[in-house]
């Protein structure tokens, strides 16, 4: 193998199926610049966490994901604590942890560049019930939003479709009995209990397409950032939203926001959560952790 091979694992079910027809553009771009590279094209949920983890094991120095959060997800859990570096293609629907990278989803020579030019981060991760994620972990409202977005009108994308997604859930809006505990930044213990309308835990300040729901977070400083609010009623939610858009919510009434190292969450009932952007009910119970230092990965900055 040579030292600028590149391992390509392209996600055609990206974008609501809409990635497919990229693969030519992007196959032309590798050519054109005489890149050495392996293209792998996911065939099925958890796919790409197999490649990855291949990829590593036959050497290869950078791993490349062209998708979206669903499909960074997946290789992040392949090459989480490994020196194999992961750089980034954007054409999902959301392309949220990009963001932090300063890549352009419209842009695929761009986003190539910044790859070739393999200026490397190192960033924390998250990991929940054993399962490691990059953005964020969402309960309860914003949990469940992520569900309302698979059956979206198929020609939204991005932004307009989370927002679409949002007032569809304000219909059957409810709120969530929750038992909370972590320790907060100072290491004092905290116990929270009650219904509330979500709670999220950011390693990342972008979820939902550009939502700034942890708007402080940051993907390389040790500790997340957690929003929880009260059970409040759907004037009020219409009130939240165009703040969090910008992440002015932060001192709005009924709104928390702490910084921890871990929390766990538990519920009579499973609760309604996503992990980058992939749905989950599953859960009563829900633990997590931050894992400094844990990829390596390109950005622009």
């Amino acid at each position: 193998m040579k030292k600028q091979e590149y391992f390509l694992i392209f996600n055609p079910a990206a974008d609501r199926g809409r990635a497919a027809s990229l693969i030519p553009k992007i196959e032309s771009l590798f050519n054109s610049r005489k890149i050495n590279y392996q293209l792998a094209v996911t065939k099925a949920p958890l796919h790409a966490t197999e490649l990855a983890k291949q990829a590593v094991k036959k050497g290869y120095k950078i791993v490349i994901a062209a998708g979206g959060d669903g499909t960074v997800n997946e290789i992040v859990n392949g090459l989480a604590g490994t020196d194999t570096v992961m750089g980034i293609i954007p054409i999902g629907s959301g392309n949220d942890f990009s963001k932090n990278l300063a890549l352009k989803k419209t842009d695929l020579e761009f986003n190539l560049e910044v790859v070739l030019r393999n200026k490397v981060r190192v960033v924390d991760l998250g990991i929940m019930n054993g399962r490691y994620f990059a953005n964020q972990v969402s309960m309860g409202f914003t949990g469940q939003i992520s569900a309302y977005t698979k059956i979206s009108p198929a020609f939204l994308r991005g932004y307009p479709m989370y927002l679409y997604s949002i007032l569809r859930m304000l219909i059957n809006y409810r709120s969530y009995n929750l038992h909370i505990q972590f320790k907060d930044e100072n290491g004092k213990a905290k116990k929270i209990e009650g219904d509330f309308t979500l709670c999220d835990v950011g390693n990342s300040r972008y979820e939902g397409g550009g939502f700034q729901v942890t708007p402080d977070a940051k993907i390389d400083d040790e500790i997340f950032d957690v929003c929880i609010a009260d059970r409040v009623t759907r004037k009020y939610i219409l009130r939240l939203l165009p703040l969090i858009m910008h992440g002015q919510h932060v001192n709005m009434p009924h709104v928390s926001m702490y910084k921890v190292k871990e929390i766990t969450v538990e519920s009579d009932q499973t609760i309604p959560l996503h992990y980058d952007g992939e749905p989950n009910n599953q859960y009563k119970k829900v633990e997590i952790k931050v894992v400094p230092a844990a990829l390596k990965v390109i950005s622009y900055d």
